[in-house]
């Protein structure tokens, strides 16, 4: 199955498993920190960066369903 996977891209016999594990940690690693992040924003500045975060991500959900 990951043979024709690979062979359809182009790139026949290409192993997989490598890049899909380091995506799924990087992925992981960025959420992470963006956790971090919001916990360090929201003490600091409050309500105002939770309301500003909420805002921010309704505005890309709206310009992606506008696509």
């Amino acid at each position: 199955m990951l043979w024709v996977l690979a062979s359809a891209w182009g790139v026949p016999q290409m192993p997989l498993f490598k890049p899909a594990v380091i995506i799924g940690i990087t992925a992981a690693l960025m959420t992470y920190v963006g956790i971090c992040m919001g916990r360090c924003l929201s003490a600091w500045f409050g309500r105002r960066v939770e309301t500003f975060g909420a805002v921010s991500l309704y505005i890309i959900a709206f310009k992606l369903l506008s696509i």
